[in-house]
This record gives C-alpha cells, structure tokens and sequence, in this order.
C-alpha cells in the first residue's frame, strides 16, 4: 500500500529517553545536583516543555537549547552559562546511544519488503548524525530529512513540502509518517494528508485520530 515510511528518529528508531536521563545525570552531578530519579525527571518534563513551544513556534531552537539549563539549574540556586551547558550535554549525548530493542530486525524486515525509508526529525544535526553513526542501522534508510538543514520543522507544511519535493512522488497516499510525537510527527502528517502510525509502546492517551496505532514493534509486521 505504501512505497515510502518516513521514520521519527528519536523514541522511534534510538531509545532517546534513556539517553537523555543518563546524560542529563551526568551533567546534573558535574554542576552539584544530586541526579535522583526524580529531579531527572523534573529536567525531563521541561525540556518535553520547551519543545512543544519550538513545534507551536513560540521560541527559536537556539533560544530552547539554552533556557532548558537556565531554567532548571537555577531551581537548584545555581547559575549556568546555558550555552555552555547544552553543548557539554550534547557531547554528553553523543556517547550514550541506544538503540531500541529489536528496532534493527524491523528495519531489515521492511527494506526486504520494499519500502524506502527515510528518517525525519527535528534533532540538532551535528548530534543526531553523530549518533546515528555509532548505530548499524542507517545501511537500511535511504536518506534524512533533518529541521535544521530543511530551515523548517515538524509539523510545519514546509517541512513536508521539502521532504515530499526531494522524493519526488507528490502521491501522498504512498507515503506513511511513523513517530512517537502526536504534537510534531502525528500531527505533521495528518494536517499534510499523510496516513501516520502513532508508535506508542506506553500506551499512552490521546484523542487524535490515526491509522494506526503501533504498541510494539510487533505491528510493524502486523501492519506492513
């Protein structure tokens, strides 16, 4: 039914919650907080927080990628350069990659199948690429779509316009966004015209009305 899956990268493809809490925890104990399970994810909720403003358009990345440290640190009295801080984050994030498990037997399976497979994210390129990198699983996509190099971002129609426009198919019923994120990948595609599959191991609520709802890897056979 479909010749083309445009794949979400984080909580999709790379296990990016547990990346971020062991990064985050890291920085956390190098600037004097103690990362309990709580606190981290107290920096976790914020950081959700100031992404959802950067796919409604309220805040820039650059300005998002600073406040997040800003603002948590200085709950705890503590002053940091929130640039500085964010790029030892990312480096921090570069070196604990993990990849969802099974996720590459998926991949595999739906190359065999046929289908071409592109990543789209939002993601700061450097990092993402990076990570990407120390993975096996990029010989199975056929190419990235990534906010920063595109001057758009999901769920923005621009961004699609440019993911729909590098393909080179503008028959949209070939196409199938996948992703973890109902504000940006579900979202995206549905006010596009895209059928989207809603990846939801949490099983988490939602009143958005989707194709499919993936709740583990095993619909990816089920349903593809």
């Amino acid at each position: 039914m479909y010749k083309y899956l445009l794949i979400d990268c984080d909580d999709t493809i790379l296990d990016f919650g547990k990346s971020e809490r062991v990064s985050i925890a890291l920085i956390m104990d190098k600037y004097g907080v103690k990362p309990t399970s709580e606190i981290v994810e107290e920096y976790v909720a914020l950081n959700e927080g100031y992404w959802r403003k950067f796919e409604k358009g309220l805040i820039s990345k650059e300005l998002l990628l600073e406040l997040r440290f800003k603002e948590f640190f200085q709950k705890y009295g503590i002053d940091v350069d929130g640039k500085k801080i964010n790029q030892e984050y990312l480096d921090t994030l570069t070196y604990n990659v993990f990849v969802i498990d099974g996720i590459e037997d998926v991949l595999k399976y739906l190359k065999d199948k046929g289908y071409k497979l592109y990543i789209i994210t939002n993601g700061v390129k450097k990092t993402q690429v990076s990570r990407w990198n120390k993975t096996n699983l990029m010989q199975y996509f056929d190419g990235a779509f990534i906010s920063e190099d595109i001057g758009y971002f999901k769920p923005q129609k621009e961004y699609f316009d440019y993911v729909i426009k590098e393909i080179g198919d503008n028959d949209l019923t070939n196409y199938l966004v996948i992703g973890d994120s109902i504000s940006s990948d579900i979202m995206g595609g549905i006010n596009y015209k895209i059928d989207v599959a809603w990846f939801n191991p949490k099983n988490k609520l939602s009143d958005v009305k989707v194709n499919y709802e993936f709740n583990s890897l095993d619909d990816y056979y089920k349903y593809l």
